[in-house]
């Protein structure tokens, strides 16, 4: 008992966290062939959608990306849909896990550039161009199935302006790979009432898919998990034409029913997806995920204490 009160005051003097940063995946494609399947290291994605069948199809584009390849998501059919999914257990993921707050890479900030070339939805379901982080077996059934959506999508909100069908970049926690609805409270740039930061309108939902766009710029997208706490930080920047930073930048932090615990092991991972409601093109290029470790750093005058306290240990095992 006594050794362990003394480990407890020795981890007590230890107040202080300095933060350690550490890549544990990163895929820009590379060398990864046009109209291929994206894969990690030599791991193949798991993918729907293929050249074979053109209204629904998940491939690399060699054309388009930041600098290109790119993953491409295109997405024709009103009914089916393109998906691209790689789970965080693969050889090219490093370990973290950020379900043991106040431990070692207890962060995760998971950035990609996304692209939207055209839209189209017959509604405002978040059922559209979209990404989606998933924590548990990814069924959408599991007691832990946990996810996190941030997409491209529509609906009406207080912009300031007519009660009009806007387009916006969106994010928000769900229960399934897409937000049950859209709307001002998961709208990623607006100012409510007044309208929107510079970069982040679109404009009103038009006729012809290929006008509901990213204005065919990419924007540089960062989510902060930290294991434990309900709220993620989202951040959106728009790059412009050669890739580089606008100055144009929104954030927010969304509050999630129930906080994801992600880790490279078991079912969790990242997942791209089109379709089931809504068509369109999106681009996804320089994928990173940046674990943050925490380790304990003591106060100088804790220093001192922590030889004090060392000697004390080391004198009381000789008297054993």
């Amino acid at each position: 008992m006594r050794n362990v009160l003394s480990v407890a005051v020795l981890v007590g003097l230890f107040g202080a966290t300095a933060a350690q940063a550490a890549v544990v995946y990163s895929e820009d494609f590379t060398g990864q062939a046009d109209g291929a399947a994206p894969s990690s290291g030599g791991t193949n994605w798991f993918t729907s959608g293929s050249t074979a069948d053109t209204s629904a199809r998940a491939q690399i584009s060699a054309g388009v990306g930041n600098a290109g390849p790119s993953l491409q998501l295109a997405d024709t059919s009103s009914s089916l849909g393109a998906t691209a999914e790689v789970n965080f257990g693969v050889p090219s993921f490093s370990s973290f896990d950020t379900g043991l707050p106040g431990a070692n890479q207890s962060t995760l900030t998971i950035g990609f550039d996304f692209r939207v070339d055209s839209f189209q939805s017959t509604n405002n379901s978040g059922s559209t161009l979209r990404v989606a982080i998933k924590d548990g077996n990814g069924t959408g059934t599991g007691a832990d199935d946990r996810f996190f959506v941030f997409g491209f999508g529509r609906s009406q909100v207080n912009d300031g302006g007519a009660a009009d069908n806007d387009l916006y970049l969106y994010a928000g926690g769900a229960s399934a790979f897409n937000l049950s609805t859209v709307n001002d409270s998961n709208a990623i740039g607006l100012i409510p009432g007044t309208g929107w930061l510079p970069g982040f309108d679109f404009g009103q939902v038009a006729a012809g898919a290929d006008d509901n766009n990213t204005d065919g710029l990419f924007y540089r997208i960062g989510l902060s998990f930290t294991g434990g706490e309900a709220d993620v930080l989202v951040t959106a920047t728009q790059l412009d034409a050669n890739g580089a930073l606008t100055g144009n930048t929104a954030t927010k932090v969304v509050t999630v029913a129930n906080p994801l615990a992600l880790s490279n092991t078991g079912t969790d991972g990242i997942g791209f997806y089109s379709g089931n409601g809504g068509r369109g093109v999106m681009y996804v290029d320089n994928i990173n995920f940046d674990a943050v470790a925490v380790a304990a750093v003591p106060e100088p005058s804790s220093l001192a204490l922590v030889g004090i306290a060392g000697t004390a240990l080391l004198a009381r095992r000789r008297k054993r």
